[in-house]
């Protein structure tokens, strides 16, 4: 029941940090933070949940026998998971994410996409309180990236509040793209955790925002958002959303891949050159990992994780929101089976999440090319946006702890 704590610690951290506490609406805050913990207990714990998640699960990996059809095409042994070979991740992992991005610029350009995410937001909207363009944002991330997500709502981006404007950038480091979520799938994820995480994000971003950057102004709305709105930058016929998908999905996989080369070689270097600064003083051992597990096991705790868990846990934590949350996953699945069914859905739903600072890196750069006249203020807000997307990630996970807790005092088993 850790979990209970890591609730009111994370809530407290945001309003500590909030920049105008006496604007906090703490009933929109109370409703919003009640869908989150709905979503949980409908996903764990619920026999409804468990079949529509279980069917949206299938869907995800079914997705990676069909990427196989072209890698095996394309790369012959190395392509299947049969292969036996080293640069499994290469070439059976990283392709996935070009299929996706394909698959979505399909959905969006039949408009399909558009009408879902129309849904979903109107639910949030409803439920939270929250403004047409937030909610459509909120469940645009559900499925795009940070910096596709506010793309849905582009034309009215110069005119939204700060807050509003805050909200929409920690929407987009709470949650993770349809593209890189299938792809955590394929190295061995639960995906029914990372849909879970990826739906609770969607109010977990709205409540952080609300607390550490509420309005102060009269927020921005409209009347109603068309589903050409959402789906503004619709290609003009099927095979050119197909290639723009594909060509986006190779950009995002190339960066993933440069990204990944980049920060284990730096790792790397670090650990080398701790190790050596170490060994001068009687601990050869020091690397990053190991500050990473003392500085991040208490929050590992506190978000559910058992404390003889916890140190192993705080590593992932750590690497997540420093480096990569794909580098924190990829190694998570290695010793996953290690950590109990309460670990492993609570570091699950902690990692799943773009709040890093390459994921910021990406943020700005996307917003500030579409928006540039916000562009300093999107940079000020860059930080407290990171603080508000991991908040988000460890209040998921929290929830879940807690949610999890309770059935089992009650004789329920999550499914």
């Amino acid at each position: 029941m850790t979990g209970i704590i890591g609730i009111f610690v994370l809530l407290g951290v945001a309003w500590l940090f909030s920049d105008a506490k006496k604007s906090v609406r703490y009933d929109l805050a109370a409703r919003t933070l009640a869908l989150q913990i709905a979503i949980a207990i409908f996903a764990l714990l619920t026999p409804v949940g468990d079949v529509v998640l279980g069917a949206m699960s299938a869907g995800v990996e079914a997705m990676t026998g069909y990427v196989k059809q072209g890698t095996v095409f394309m790369f012959g042994e190395l392509g299947d998971e049969k292969g036996g070979t080293n640069v499994i991740f290469f070439f059976q992992i990283l392709p996935i994410i070009i299929f996706i991005a394909a698959l979505f610029a399909i959905l969006f350009h039949l408009r399909i996409m558009g009408w879902i995410i129309r849904g979903i937001g109107g639910v949030v909207r409803r439920i939270t309180g929250a403004s047409r363009l937030e909610s459509t944002c909120a469940a645009a991330n559900i499925f795009v990236g940070m910096a596709e997500a506010p793309l849905t709502v582009l034309p009215y981006l110069p005119k939204i509040t700060r807050s509003q404007l805050f909200v929409m950038m920690s929407l987009g480091l709470s949650s993770v793209a349809g593209t890189v979520l299938v792809a955590y799938s394929a190295i061995g994820i639960d995906p029914k955790l990372l849909i879970t995480a990826a739906l609770m994000a969607a109010p977990g971003g709205l409540l952080m925002g609300r607390i550490l950057v509420p309005e102060t102004e009269t927020p921005f709305d409209i009347d109603s958002l068309d589903a050409k709105d959402v789906d503004k930058n619709r290609a003009g016929s099927l095979i050119e959303a197909l290639t723009n998908g594909a060509m986006t999905g190779l950009q995002i996989m190339l960066a993933v891949m440069a990204l990944l080369v980049a920060v284990l070689s730096v790792i790397a270097l670090i650990n080398g050159i701790m190790g050596g600064i170490g060994g001068w003083f009687g601990y050869p051992d020091l690397s990053l990992e190991g500050v990473f597990s003392v500085l991040f096991r208490p929050v590992a705790w506190m978000i559910g994780v058992p404390w003889d868990e916890s140190a192993a846990a705080g590593r992932f934590l750590g690497e997540k929101v420093v480096l990569n949350e794909f580098l924190a996953y990829f190694n998570f699945t290695g010793v996953k089976d290690d950590f109990s069914v309460q670990g492993q859905i609570a570091i699950t739903l902690a990692l799943c999440g773009f709040a890093n600072f390459g994921g910021l890196a990406i943020l700005i750069a996307g917003l500030s090319a579409v928006v540039p006249e916000r562009k300093t203020e999107i940079s000020k807000l860059g930080l407290r946006t990171v603080l508000a997307g991991n908040l988000s990630n460890f209040m998921s996970a929290a929830i879940a702890s807690v949610v999890i807790a309770v059935a089992s005092l009650a004789g329920m088993t999550p499914i």
